[in-house]
């Protein structure tokens, strides 16, 4: 069963009516990332919300990295979290797992589901514009150690007008009451967008020799193209406790060590 929602359309009524419909034979399934905690705050309080409606339905979230700046606010989701009786929360490194141990039982470490990505037809053939200089995907974001300075490249530059269309039209057609079928549909046109950006962002990557980034995903993605990667840290210590845990010996990355915040609990 396929229904999407987001952190601004999550809709309990929905999953309430799939769960009766197919006699509790179903899961709640979270997306990765690393938005878990109290930095981004409509994605913490849709995962809430979801965990707090449904306790006894089998909940799974996908690889995450945990950071919390309010100590407050981190025991407060361990309230809800911890009333939950069927929470799987899946992590990307050690720090984030000693975590979510305090949020629930059933803890598992893997690497991020962007790995899955190396089955696709995303390659590391030139582009055509191909330069033997260095990109640098500097982040934009709360997580740039500069996020005031929109210097170099980010996500938004390969972004297009229709893009955020087509995101606006989905969220408001997912937001109303709709037929399963039509919720089927609009997953299966958000795979394939994404599937497209992400082409997208490797075809922009193989204009280049060499990468430089503060971004997570850009470090996995210059990975899955065999592109040489420099990464820096984020704001509070993200990108280097994934690479301690996974792929720093690679031959193709480098830490490029700078002052952050520390991490923590």
């Amino acid at each position: 069963i396929l229904a999407q929602f987001t952190a601004v359309n999550a809709n309990v009524e929905k999953v309430h009516k799939l769960i009766t419909e197919n006699n509790n034979e179903v899961s709640i399934v979270f997306h990765g990332g690393g938005n878990f905690g109290d930095i981004y705050e409509a994605h913490q309080n849709c995962r809430l919300l979801f965990i707090e409606h449904f306790p006894l339905v089998n909940t799974i979230i996908f690889p995450q990295t945990i950071f919390y700046k309010d100590e407050i606010k981190k025991n407060n989701d361990i309230n809800v979290f911890q009333q939950h009786k069927d929470l799987t929360i899946v992590v990307r490194d050690s720090i984030s797992e000693a975590i979510a141990k305090e949020f629930c039982n059933n803890v598992l470490l893997y690497p991020d589901t962007a790995h899955m990505l190396w089955k696709s037809k995303m390659t590391s053939t030139l582009d055509d514009n191909y330069s033997q200089n260095k990109l640098k995907l500097n982040r934009w974001d709360c997580e740039g150690l500069n996020e005031k300075q929109k210097i170099d490249f980010d996500w938004p530059v390969i972004i297009h007008k229709s893009d955020l269309y087509f995101k606006s039209v989905i969220r408001r057609v997912s937001s109303i009451s709709t037929p399963l079928i039509m919720d089927k549909c609009i997953a299966y046109l958000w795979e394939k967008h994404c599937i497209n950006l992400c082409q997208r962002a490797a075809e922009y990557f193989n204009r280049y020799d060499e990468i430089e980034t503060n971004r997570l995903h850009g470090h996995i993605l210059s990975c899955l193209l065999t592109k040489k990667n420099t990464v820096i840290d984020n704001s509070y210590g993200k990108n280097f406790t994934y690479l301690e845990q996974w792929t720093k010996d690679s031959d193709l990355v480098v830490m490029q060590i700078q002052e952050v915040k520390s991490r923590g609990k």
